[in-house]
């Protein structure tokens, strides 16, 4: 008896250890918890790869339907104290007052985004008086269902017009029937960028509508500034580095200097703060600054996101500028 007690004890104890964690994959950005033992192991068969991607969709959806619901709750009085504010923020910095070329979304009151129409009045203004202050600007134009978006230079508001749904857009062709420049075509590069966005929050994470049109123009643009030498915008760089943060390493280079970049992956065997990192970088053009209501900035993990998702480098809202990567500390000073 006492044998066999001492046996059934010994079980019970081993089904109660603590399981061993899971080697985990790269993966971009850190992921909330409750998916990372889905997201475990590269060497998951196809269908638990397909499990974890829809599992990822799932979480976007119910986090889009919370945000949904809560930017529905806004009143009419709020909703413009805060676009008059954010918009302010934006104007009397002077970060947006330097820049000369720049990227901007035109603003949809039935998407609930934040207004944009002070925004682009000032610069198209600014164009027309000649006054030195004049800004080259962009603005989105949906090519088809397939994520394809193009960015196309405008002069006034005229220049728009209503698409399908309602929402304002470039034509392709000015009024005399001469192609708009396309940013992805230009050849000098942007130096800021204003985006939308459901849901973000204070490490840079952003959730897009579900349309991945703005995720996969920025990669593009990315792509684009690397073969134009503009900057380094898809840098790799594999080395021992020092976490200084949550989302931030110290990596030294080949030539021994230091340069500070966001912890794009998630790190394993790290001891004593010494990380074998794979860090992937975006570095200089442009900056990317999203416009955000204040029930749209969500704590900390609780926004899913996957490889394709862009972070942004910082948030505008009616309390002001959240600067988030090394190159919004260093450039959106005021």
């Amino acid at each position: 008896m006492i044998k066999y007690a001492a046996s059934s004890l010994m079980v019970r104890l081993l089904l109660h250890l603590p399981r061993a964690p899971p080697t985990y994959r790269p993966l971009l950005l850190p992921l909330h918890p409750a998916r990372l033992r889905a997201a475990a192991s590269a060497s998951f068969p196809l269908a638990a790869m397909s499990t974890t991607a829809q599992a990822v969709a799932d979480e976007k959806r119910a986090v889009r339907s919370e945000v949904r619901r809560a930017l529905k709750a806004l009143s009419p009085d709020q909703r413009a104290s805060e676009d008059l504010a954010i918009q302010s923020n934006i104007l009397n910095s002077s970060w947006f007052k330097a820049s000369k070329r720049l990227c901007a979304y035109i603003s949809c009151a039935q998407l609930r985004e934040v207004d944009t129409s002070k925004i682009l009045a000032e610069v198209l203004s600014q164009n027309s008086e000649h006054d030195g202050q004049a800004k080259d600007i962009y603005v989105p134009r949906v090519e088809d269902k397939n994520r394809n978006m193009r960015m196309f230079k405008i002069t006034t508001m005229d220049d728009l017009v209503k698409n399908s749904m309602n929402i304002l857009e470039p034509s392709p062709l000015d009024a005399s029937g001469n192609a708009r420049e396309d940013v992805l075509s230009a050849s000098s590069p942007i130096d800021l960028f204003l985006l939308p966005g459901q849901a973000f929050d204070r490490t840079g994470r952003r959730l897009g509508r579900g349309g991945g049109y703005y995720d996969t123009f920025l990669m593009r643009y990315q792509e684009l500034a690397k073969e134009n030498g503009w900057s380094q915008p898809l840098l790799d760089c594999v080395g021992v580095g020092v976490r200084v943060g949550p989302k931030w390493a110290v990596l030294k280079q080949k030539d021994q200097s230091e340069i500070m970049m966001r912890e794009r992956y998630r790190p394993s065997g790290a001891t004593r703060g010494e990380l074998q990192l794979s860090i992937q970088a975006t570095l200089a053009y442009p900056v990317l600054v999203a416009l955000s209501y204040s029930v749209q900035i969500l704590e900390e993990g609780v926004i899913p996101v996957n490889s394709t998702d862009v972070p942004i480098d910082a948030l505008v809202t009616s309390s002001g500028v959240i600067p988030i990567s090394p190159a919004a500390l260093e450039r959106l000073r005021s």
